[in-house]
């Protein structure tokens, strides 16, 4: 290649997707023309190394029944459920995740962990995938949580991916007992309300009761106490006094609401009580002993019995003499 003098000559290297990193060096050499003398022959020659990097590909791609959308920076991301992009070996690349209304971001795996958002990729050194999960949210709409005689937590409206857990946390005061009713349906244990999963958009209302045992009893009898008696300390038991009217027994019910227990004698002691709960008794008259009076035929054969014997120690007697 012939260069005039005091002209230039650029060279542009291209990288080939998949190589690996390598350096791209290039040599020059000066020979003067002919008719030319070249008074210095030592600086004819000059060359340049340059590195080149490989290219990986990051790819995207979006999970979950919800929709949202992922941009990286540098840009070269923003795709429907995949897409990808080359990556020069060892640079870095953050992932911002945006849900659509009406969802929520739940968050990534893959290259990036986790729920924080963005994602930064510090070093690409290998192909590489991320997974971004978006969910349609649903929202739990609860009431009582700032009632009288307890408190609950969390308070206000929630709202989580669909398909999650939530786990409200209710606090009674002394004497008192949580409920839980609405349409979220889910399930009360102790002193926790657990929602799993959470489907749609629900409803929950909390409140609290006061923890007692009521008592009642049928005709024939007494119970005492009678009515309500309100349990202070939870998980403690009651004792009641059982007066059944002459020729009658206690009968204490079991199943359902009744509080479960123990009955020795006219004394009923109540199982462990941590829930509103019964003790109804009803009383059961004692039947009568009878006695089997003899038939006309069995008189008969009592007497014959008799005679019989008689007769015998009368010829025993008899022999004797």
């Amino acid at each position: 290649m012939d260069i005039p003098v005091g002209g230039s000559v650029v060279y542009t290297i291209n990288a080939t997707s998949g190589a690996g990193p390598a350096p791209a060096s290039t040599r020059f050499t000066v020979t003067p023309p002919s008719q030319v003398t070249d008074s210095n022959t030592n600086n004819n020659t000059a060359g340049d190394a340059n590195s080149v990097g490989a290219l990986r590909t990051l790819s995207l791609t979006k999970a979950g029944a919800g929709s949202g959308t992922v941009v990286s920076v540098p840009s070269g991301l923003n795709c429907g459920v995949n897409c990808s992009m080359p990556v020069a070996d060892g640079n870095s690349v953050i992932l911002t995740a945006t849900a659509a209304p009406g969802n929520v971001f739940v968050g990534w795996s893959g290259a990036c962990t986790g729920t924080a958002n963005p994602c930064n990729i510090a070093s690409v050194t290998a192909d590489s995938t991320v997974i971004a999960n978006f969910a349609p949210i649903a929202t739990i709409t609860a009431t009582g949580t700032a009632g009288p005689n307890g408190t609950v937590s969390p308070t206000g409206l929630q709202t989580v991916p669909a398909g999650s857990s939530v786990t409200y946390t209710l606090v009674p005061d002394a004497g008192y007992f949580p409920q839980a009713d609405g349409s979220c349906q889910g399930s009360l244990s102790g002193n926790s309300y657990v929602i799993n999963p959470v489907t749609t958009d629900c409803t929950v209302a909390f409140s609290f009761v006061p923890l007692q045992v009521t008592a009642s009893a049928g005709p024939n009898g007494a119970i005492s106490p009678l009515g309500v008696t309100p349990v202070t300390t939870p998980g403690s038991t009651l004792t009641y006094t059982i007066t059944p009217a002459a020729g009658y027994r206690a009968v204490v019910a079991t199943g359902g609401s009744a509080c479960g227990g123990t009955l020795v004698g006219d004394t009923f002691t109540t199982a462990a009580v941590s829930v509103p709960c019964t003790v109804a008794v009803s009383f059961a008259a004692i039947p009568a002993e009878t006695y089997a009076v003899p038939t006309l035929s069995q008189w008969g054969l009592i007497m014959l019995s008799v005679l019989m014997g008689l007769f015998f120690v009368g010829t025993r007697r008899n022999f004797l003499r």
